[in-house]
């Protein structure tokens, strides 16, 4: 990267007197050091896209010129948030001040609901995580889901959406390409709108693809963006997004992300493990953010077992008024055709 010389100050273009770069550096009001400094660290990420070490660099520079100079450690916190962000959301201006907005004010907003793709919880624009312990089908789960909200059918329980997606992106982290190939043949018909992502078969030819990294991130948003998908999933989210699973800072980053892609209206799928004792894997941070989480179990009752039924349910879900968010109990069932797919069928 580009060396920072001491003398070296990138433009700033925010409004506001006290944030004007000015031959003479005039100090900062002592009494908004903090705001200050983190509007200019974020607009040194925004406009020049700098690393925290870099914008930690310049705000030691700024600080010298402060009446009543920031301690070092609030420097590094601000210069690590501000790194942070995405770049084009902290180009953005800084606000003075909170906006709020009044009830009255709320209520004349034209606000419509995301239409839902499938049931009343798979909405444009909503996070859900599917979690099972290996060998359940949480696969079987995440692929019939696509097909039917990218086919406009059912799926168990769930009813078909109002709205069709445009396009899906199924992205795999760990089978190999034949077994993605077999199972993306059971759910999927070569005129349905499906894309697959094989990590195993990108790691022949690239690095592997992490979301922890910045080039990753780019390249995923950049598909899914420009590609017009609506609903993509990572099956599983630790193939997707290495580090420390039980470090919940860890986790809010992926949220951060994740909430990007909600912003733009694309629904997001995360395939999540258990631990030994039947939750989900990792850091409580990880469903925070999430309109949905759903348990894929084995069911309670042996004869269900043996019939080869599986249990859905929802842990969480902020649309809780459908009656189908109950434990739902439904069955992977074969093509009636050979050129049929296979689907759930719920079980009364």
């Amino acid at each position: 990267s580009e060396t920072l010389e001491p003398d070296w100050w990138p433009d700033i273009d925010l409004e506001g007197p006290r944030l004007k770069q000015k031959a003479d550096h005039e100090c900062l009001e002592e009494g908004s050091r903090n705001i200050d400094m983190y509007r200019i660290a974020c607009a040194y990420r925004g406009n020049h896209g700098l690393e925290e070490q870099d914008i930690l660099t310049l705000l030691l520079k700024r600080n010298e010129e402060i009446a009543d100079p920031l301690p070092i450690d609030e420097l590094v916190k601000v210069a690590r948030s501000a790194s942070r962000r995405d770049p084009s959301d902290a180009a953005k201006d800084q606000p003075d001040e909170l906006p709020v907005i009044s009830v009255r004010d709320m209520a004349l907003r034209d606000d419509p609901e995301p239409p839902s793709m499938l049931g009343q919880w798979l909405q444009k624009g909503t996070a859900t995580m599917i979690y099972a312990p290996p060998g359940i089908g949480k696969t079987n789960v995440a692929m019939a889901i696509c097909q039917a909200a990218v086919t406009g059918g059912a799926c168990g329980h769930w009813l078909p959406g109002v709205e069709k997606a445009r396009r899906v992106l199924y992205m795999d982290g760990e089978l190999a390409i034949w077994m993605l190939k077999k199972r993306a043949m059971m759910f999927f018909s070569p005129q349905d709108n499906v894309d697959l992502f094989s990590m195993v078969d990108y790691q022949d030819q690239h690095p592997r693809l992490s979301l922890n990294d910045e080039y990753g991130r780019y390249l995923l948003t950049d598909r899914l963006v420009n590609g017009g998908y609506d609903l993509v999933v990572l099956d599983n989210r630790s193939d997707f997004w290495r580090g420390d699973e039980n470090d919940n800072n860890e986790a809010q980053h992926l949220n951060d992300y994740v909430g990007m892609l909600r912003h733009r209206g694309i629904a997001v799928i995360l395939n999540h493990h258990t631990t030994k004792g039947g939750d989900f894997r990792g850091a409580s941070a990880a469903i925070q953010n999430l309109e949905n989480v759903i348990e894929v179990a084995r069911p309670k009752e042996e004869q269900d077992i043996k019939l080869g039924r599986i249990q859905v349910e929802f842990k969480k879900n902020r649309n809780d008024t459908h009656p189908t968010h109950d434990p739902q109990l439904i069955k992977l069932t074969k093509p009636a055709t050979p050129t049929g797919n296979y689907h759930f069928r719920p079980i009364e």
